[in-house]
């Protein structure tokens, strides 16, 4: 089996709650069920608003029918898929918050989607799936967003929930502060701030504007691609092949020296 084993997740943070836009459920919705999925979700689970109870259903391959009527019920708040129950085998799973619950705090709703990019089943190609992301970027009108790669599973989820995930007693994610000043100011994710940079960084023109423009990113860090996904701009550090690379580090590493004023900070002792 070859070395090159990626698995891929955004992490992508909006403010304007889906169960008001009932373009984009139906937008959302679509591309959660979409055949470009390398493993197409046939699994649902729907959190309920006021309760800790979650409610199982099944959703038809392609079927964005029961998935848009929930995004859009003000009766749940939070709707994840996947491909099985059991996690060795959720090749490719998303999660999901739809707005519908009041929040105490002004913390932006987030997307998170998560896949295994190498031996994919036959004729499954993994850039059909990063376009896909980019369209619900730009249905969510997200203000920020990562993608990350790494060679496990469990690094990829940690980094996309900010969450440290630990298998005996090991920490499964290399930054754990970085994790950790994510969490603490999530609430200004997208505004003030936003994460140190990942293999794709999608940033909006205001953050570049305190940063030196992207010309200055694209002088300096040399990305693969810079485009524009909707309102953000994306900065993607090499090609999906050398997404795990040491070449893909050492890019990352200067772009987050060149993000630092706009980089979440230190947490306060």
């Amino acid at each position: 089996m070859s070395d090159f084993t990626p698995h891929l997740g955004l992490a992508a943070y909006f403010r304007t709650a889906l169960v008001a836009e009932s373009d984009a459920c139906k937008g959302v919705a679509l591309r959660l069920v979409d055949s470009r999925w390398p493993w197409v979700p046939t699994l649902g689970t729907l959190s309920l608003v006021g309760t800790r109870k979650k409610q199982k259903i099944r959703i038809r391959k392609g079927d964005a029918t029961i998935l848009e009527s929930q995004i859009a019920s003000p009766t749940f708040h939070r709707i994840s898929t996947g491909v099985s129950n059991r996690e060795a085998n959720n090749h490719a799973h998303a999660y999901l918050d739809t707005g519908a619950k009041v929040r105490e705090y002004q913390v932006p709703f987030t997307a998170q989607l998560q896949t295994r990019a190498f031996v994919l089943p036959s004729g499954k190609v993994i850039h059909d799936w990063l376009a896909l992301v980019d369209e619900l970027l730009v249905i969510l009108n997200a203000q920020h967003a990562v993608l990350c790669a790494y060679t496990t599973a469990d690094a990829t989820l940690s980094d996309i929930s900010l969450m440290e995930i630990f298998v005996d007693d090991v920490a499964r994610h290399a930054s754990s502060t970085e994790l950790h000043r994510a969490s603490f100011w999530r609430d200004l994710l997208g505004g003030q701030y936003v994460r140190h940079p990942r293999w794709r960084t999608y940033l909006l023109p205001v953050h570049l504007d305190r940063i030196g423009g992207l010309e200055r990113i694209e002088r300096e860090i040399c990305p693969d691609v810079t485009k524009e996904v909707g309102e953000l701009i994306c900065i993607q550090l090499t090609s999906f092949e050398n997404c795990l690379s040491s070449e893909c580090e050492q890019k990352r590493q200067l772009l987050a020296e060149i993000m630092a004023p706009i980089v979440v900070p230190e947490v306060p002792e």
